[in-house]
């Protein structure tokens, strides 16, 4: 579970910092091209992903004490899911969830324009967190 969540992090980050990247190497537009009509949808599965790993994180919090590094990096991995999965799904949910009442939606929207300042930082870390999630399944799993 702990490599599908470093997996997620790695394709979420990357699909967050897809301006900055393609800045650097025009040639990868073609890539993201491919992938942007799956984007909400990523986003929304990394999102749940991302709640079950913060509310699993604290049923499991006696880590904590045997292996701190274990349990923060995946804390933050549940956070930076649930971000990411939020700013790149919004547009489903959008669509499917907040639509129905102006309020909500108004103020997903609110969420996501604070968010979407954070968008391509997040894509850094999240590809950084998930690169350190592959590295440290390896060394202890």
């Amino acid at each position: 579970m702990a490599l599908i969540a470093a997996l997620a992090l790695i394709l979420c980050g990357v699909l967050a910092s897809a301006s900055a990247i393609v800045k650097r190497k025009p040639d990868a537009q073609q890539l993201f091209d491919k992938l942007l009509p799956y984007q909400g949808w990523i986003g929304v599965v990394v999102g749940i992903w991302g709640i079950v790993t913060i509310i699993h994180a604290f049923t499991i919090t006696i880590v904590l004490r045997i292996f701190p590094l274990w349990w923060i990096t995946y804390f933050v991995t549940g956070l930076l899911e649930l971000a990411l999965g939020f700013i790149l799904g919004f547009a489903l949910i959008s669509k499917y969830v907040l639509s129905k009442n102006a309020e909500a939606e108004k103020k997903g929207e609110e969420v996501r324009a604070k968010l979407a300042v954070y968008q391509v930082p997040l894509g850094y870390a999240a590809i950084i967190l998930g690169l350190w999630g592959i590295i440290a399944y390896i060394i202890y799993f």
